[in-house]
């Protein structure tokens, strides 16, 4: 990974969510509003453990810990979406429901992405260019395995969370490719094109800059 966006990941990393809590701070899988309640928390610079909310939280942290917690790959979206475009934060399950029904890219298909296929038509978790390898797929009713486009061509806006972590991206590459394919209808077509956009703000590429998609399609 970019020394750079590794740098920007470890943001992401730096605290790691545990599980919900009722009121008695008891632990529990599910609650009923994810933006009051608590969770159990912690810190990986310090030892100990403490108790958060998600209110505003949502686009600060990892994919995994937004999994952990039980948010859907919509919802996930919906909140990349709402600030990496709209710079608006997410404070309450209402919010968050009006911000999925305003539409995200994925949509479920009965797929699931495994791995990536290399040059020689041999299934792999590694690549050179993984926007450029095309993706092996298994169909969850039955197993059976077939290759698809590579994400360059399709857009990561199809994958879940689940899935971005399997094929080896980190959060802040998915939330960056996933605001660009939504807000300019394209997409990064290899590592360099995906690097340059996390290094770069949607303030930039509205006006032409490093990384523009108006630069690569006049």
């Amino acid at each position: 990974m970019n020394p750079a966006i590794e740098h920007l990941e470890q943001r992401r990393h730096f605290l790691q969510a545990i599980h919900w809590v009722d009121e008695g701070r008891r632990p529990v899988s599910e609650v009923e509003n994810r933006f009051t309640s608590q969770f159990l928390d912690r810190a990986v610079d310090r030892p100990g453990f403490f108790y958060s909310t998600m209110r505003g939280e949502m686009h600060q942290r990892s994919l995994e810990n937004l999994i952990i917690l039980g948010f859907a790959t919509e919802e996930i979206q919906a909140a990349i979406i709402a600030w990496e475009i709209h710079r608006v934060f997410i404070e309450s399950e209402k919010a968050l429901r009006w911000r999925v029904n305003e539409g995200v890219p994925w949509r479920a298909s009965g797929c699931e992405a495994i791995g990536f296929e290399d040059q020689f038509g041999v299934g792999t978790e590694t690549v050179g260019d993984r926007l450029v390898a095309p993706v092996r797929y298994r169909v969850e009713s039955t197993g059976e395995v077939f290759v698809g486009k590579s994400l360059g061509e399709t857009g990561i806006g199809i994958l879940s969370p689940l899935e971005v972590l399997r094929l080896g991206f980190a959060t802040v590459e998915y939330q960056r490719a996933l605001a660009v394919e939504v807000e300019f209808g394209t997409t990064p077509v290899n590592e360099a094109e995906l690097r340059d956009l996390v290094m770069t703000t949607n303030h930039d590429l509205r006006n032409g800059g490093p990384g523009s998609p108006t630069a690569r399609y006049p």
